[in-house]
């Protein structure tokens, strides 16, 4: 454990051109790699030895796999658009990776810009804003909120959340105001800090990304290290409460973990050079 057997560098991701950095990862039931490309602005799809890619909306963050074979992808920024005044209009992209390459197929306006995101229940999707206070909501397909789960005027833990992670009746968040990873419950809305009995914020962390959970239910984090320039490290939470650390810097050394998830016992982690060298 903790000692990667392949790393897939940036420079085979895009060899023409500046570097890539994944910021979210997934795995599909067909074994396919899905990242999101946040500095070339594509949707990036590994089958085997096979790499594609799609262009989609500008600064590209974070997305939800649906069972339909689409991923719904977040954008950081939104696109500028001209009316009478200057404004901008937030988006998210449903990109098609069950085909030999992938494909925008619908991109849908919002209220806000959305972060985070987490497939919900049906045909719904659940996302995180840090506009007019953090809130979380569950929007439908063609982006009108269908509720709120949480806002900032009924806690003030959550100030930046980055990413959604589902697992069970809640949904994980990593907040990068706080620098904690909170559990939300999607009926209730409680904000809890707690998993397996273990406090949370007692980790160290430093701007938290990617959660995952494999199947026995431990939770993994890819997180840099409180106070430590260019520190990084994957905890691993059990079931049983114990936390230790999964890979650090005595692995792969100056390289900083974004996009996270696990498959089939496997651990996929998107390294980037904090140094600026590359991604």
């Amino acid at each position: 454990w903790g000692h990667p057997r392949f790393v897939i560098p940036a420079s085979t991701l895009e060899p023409y051109g500046y570097a890539s950095l994944i910021t979210s990862v997934i795995v599909t039931e067909d074994k396919k790699i899905v990242m999101v490309d946040y500095a070339r602005d594509h949707i990036r799809v590994l089958a085997g030895s096979t790499q594609t890619k799609a262009l989609v909306g500008s600064d590209p963050w974070s997305m939800a796999f649906r069972r339909d074979g689409l991923v719904a992808v977040t954008r950081e920024f939104s696109e500028p658009y001209y009316d009478y005044s200057w404004s901008f209009e937030p988006k998210v992209d449903f990109v098609n990776v069950s085909g030999a390459v992938p494909e925008v197929v619908s991109t849908i306006d919002t209220w806000n810009t959305y972060l985070g995101v987490c497939q919900g229940d049906g045909d719904t999707l659940i996302v995180s804003t840090e506009e007019e206070g953090a809130r979380i909501e569950v929007i439908d397909l063609s982006g009108d909120v269908v509720r709120e789960i949480l806002n900032g005027s009924r806690s003030s833990m959550l100030m930046e959340p980055r990413y959604l992670t589902r697992w069970g009746g809640d949904v994980y968040v990593s907040d990068w105001g706080s620098h904690k990873v909170f559990r939300v419950g999607l009926e209730t809305g409680r904000v809890d800090s707690t998993f397996a009995g273990l406090n949370l914020s007692d980790l160290d962390l430093w701007q938290p990304r990617e959660v995952a959970f494999d199947d026995n239910g431990n939770m993994y984090v890819a997180t840099g290290k409180a106070g430590a320039e260019n520190q990084w490290q994957v905890l691993m939470i059990q079931r049983n409460g114990t936390a230790r650390v999964f890979l650090d810097n005595g692995v792969l050394t100056g390289m900083a973990p974004y996009g996270l998830t696990v498959d089939s016992g496997a651990i996929i982690v998107s390294l980037a050079y904090r140094d600026h060298k590359g991604w």
